[in-house]
């Protein structure tokens, strides 16, 4: 099986447990399967300290500097570009987003699963209004995946409860631990 992961926590974190999370799993694919990940570019660190996961040079500099914002939002949309054209050539058998942008609905043609670590951003609406703009897009992206992995039972309850999803379509993966 191959499988695809796209470019999204990976262009916004340089650390953070999602990307640890992804770094990790595609750290332990069993030998048979294949990965790829859809990225040009990245300083995120999990992917750097495991190089062979990821053996494209990053070229954002390390210290911070007047525009490296301006620099990784355009990093950001090289990488999703990229990520769109890999999707589009269908070599893959599986794809996996890192985050809940769903541009990839409009030209996926293979089945997709969504890993959901909690639904904050829909159980507490009123004081976290900075979620506003990613909520439709993570309940579409959520709604059509094929399968979903759930960190724990509380979030597979939160998804069944607020997307009236299917429990079956919902697998429960607990965070390992090193």
């Amino acid at each position: 099986m191959r499988i695809l992961y796209d470019h999204q926590m990976f262009s916004l974190q340089k650390y953070g447990g999602i990307t640890k999370y992804f770094s990790e799993l595609i750290c332990n694919i069993p030998a048979e399967h294949q990965y790829e990940i859809s990225l040009i570019n990245t300083d995120n660190q999990y992917l750097s300290e495991k190089y062979d996961l990821f053996k494209k040079r990053n070229i954002l500099p390390i210290r911070e500097f007047k525009g490296k914002y301006t620099l990784r939002k355009i990093n950001y949309s090289i990488n999703k570009y990229y990520s769109k054209l890999r999707i589009e050539k269908n070599h893959f058998d599986l794809f996996h987003p890192t985050f809940y942008d769903n541009y990839f609905l409009k030209v996926l043609k293979k089945p997709y699963v969504i890993t959901v670590h909690d639904l904050i951003a829909f159980k507490f609406k009123d004081s976290l209004s900075h979620f506003s703009s990613i909520r439709p897009q993570m309940k579409e992206a959520i709604e059509n995946a094929n399968r979903i992995i759930s960190v724990s039972e509380n979030t597979r309850n939160d998804i069944v409860n607020v997307f009236n999803i299917n429990p079956d379509k919902i697998d429960v993966i607990y965070h390992g631990h090193l």
